[in-house]
């Protein structure tokens, strides 16, 4: 049932709503705009309609991974390892040539259920950073910074996982910072 389940994060990591969306329009999202199928591009090239439909999507399976470790009785490191191979498979999807999301989305999903105060920390860190930066990524940073500290100090198993899935978005959207 384990390899199952983590498996099965992988696979849902792979299903991109901003094809869907794009495709509802007529328009291939990965050949407009920068490309990327994400909902930061979504809105670039179809508006906040599509922003915002894709990032509530993208977001959704995270919670899907995280609600289903949780019912199925997982440990936390398991469902963990679950959301970081969800956002694996949004980044690195194996039926798009490997070429994705930067997985921000699914990941806070995931993270706004793995743990019932994950929202005031991801809220926090956000909020404190951006108004600082008036970046909306290095925002993102921050609250993946906060988040992280708070796992490991309350919740040291679990920790290691998330706190790579958080690592591997940053480094999935180092681009971002530079723009």
């Amino acid at each position: 049932m384990l390899w199952v389940y983590i498996i099965s994060a992988y696979v849902l990591g792979t299903f991109l709503t901003a094809t869907v969306v794009g495709r509802l329009r007529g328009i291939d999202i990965s050949k407009a705009g920068s490309g990327n199928l994400g909902a930061r591009n979504a809105g670039r090239v179809l508006g906040k309609w599509a922003f915002f439909s894709v990032m509530i999507g993208d977001g959704l399976k995270g919670v899907i991974v995280v609600l289903s470790g949780q019912a199925l009785a997982m440990t936390n490191s398991v469902i963990a390892l679950a959301l970081l191979c969800a956002v694996f498979g949004h980044v690195y999807p194996f039926w798009r040539k490997f070429r994705g999301g930067k997985g921000v989305a699914t990941l806070v999903g995931g993270l706004l259920f793995f743990q019932p105060w994950g929202i005031v920390w991801l809220v926090s860190g956000f909020s404190v950073v951006a108004l600082i930066t008036r970046s909306s990524t290095k925002g993102m940073y921050g609250a993946f910074v906060v988040y992280s500290m708070m796992l490991l100090i309350f919740e040291q198993q679990s920790a290691f996982f998330a706190v790579i899935a958080m690592a591997f978005v940053v480094w999935a959207n180092k681009q971002e910072v530079k723009e």
